[in-house]
Formats: C-alpha cells, structure tokens, sequence
C-alpha cells in the first residue's frame, strides 16, 4: 500500500494530487490539518465519484490519533489509515449509493442511512472491517450532534 503522511495538508508538494474531484483539505484531519495519503483507497474514492456522476460530500476520512481519540474512535480505526470515507447522503440516494459502492472496487459499507462509512479494502481482499461491536455512548452522541438522523 502506498501512503504518505503530511504534517498539514499545506505541506502537500504541488503538482502530485491526482484525485480531481476531492481536494486535500478535505481528505485531511478535520482537526489538525493532518493528511495520510492511502493512494489505493483514494483511487478507489475516486473511481466511485466518477460512477455516480456527481459530487460527494465528504465528512471525514483521515482521522488523527488524537482526533480519533477525541472522538471516541476504535483504536484501530480504518480513518487513521485514511481508509475510510464518511460520505453525507444529501446528495445522494441511498439505495443507489450503497450499490454503487459495493460494486465499484473492494468496499464495504456501515451505517446506511443520512451518512454512509466506505471501508476501502486492501488489494488483497482483506476486510477493512472489523467486529460488529456496537459504537460507545459517546460516539453515538457525536453521530447525533453532526448527523441527527443516522443517529435514530
């Protein structure tokens, strides 16, 4: 897997941002400006952005380790691989989306609904899920505050 990290996202080298449709800033740590390149997974990010023929609004995909601790994460949470895409459905339908990301490369989907998660799977085929344990409190409290009704 290629990945490079950037203390901030400004520190990004002009010129080798390949992914049209998604800008570093929004692939960075919302809280620390912190950017993991996952090349696969971004490609993979890409390639369902190209079919579903419209915008997709992204709420969160690298996460920090203390980002990621801040807000209750799994300690092995694919965001702090930066493979991991929290995606709004504002957009979007669903039913719709859910299909096309299941199609398009190794993805597996969490949380259908106003925000759906894509887990970009490893070229190998590994799952980038893990136990289906239930969120805690406080990360159900933070899904509802930016996501009222995933929340329900």
């Amino acid at each position: 897997m290629t990945t490079t990290f950037y203390d901030h996202w400004r520190d990004l080298p002009e010129g080798i941002w390949r992914w049209p449709n998604f800008s570093p800033a929004e692939i960075a740590c919302r809280v620390t400006g912190k950017l993991l390149v996952n090349e696969p997974a971004l490609d993979k990010l890409q390639a369902l952005r190209s079919r579903l023929g419209k915008p997709l609004i992204v709420r969160s995909v690298y996460r920090s380790p203390e980002h990621n601790r801040a807000v209750g994460g799994a300690t092995r949470s694919k965001h702090m691989d930066g493979a991991a895409f929290d995606i709004a459905m504002t957009n979007h339908d669903p039913v719709a989306f859910e299909a096309a990301a299941r199609s398009s490369a190794s993805a597996s989907i969490r949380a259908p609904g106003s925000c759906m998660s894509i887990l970009a799977h490893s070229a190998n085929g590994a799952t980038a899920s893990r136990s289906g344990r239930l969120p805690s409190p406080r990360t159900r409290r933070l899904r509802a505050r930016c996501w009222p009704a995933a929340a329900r």
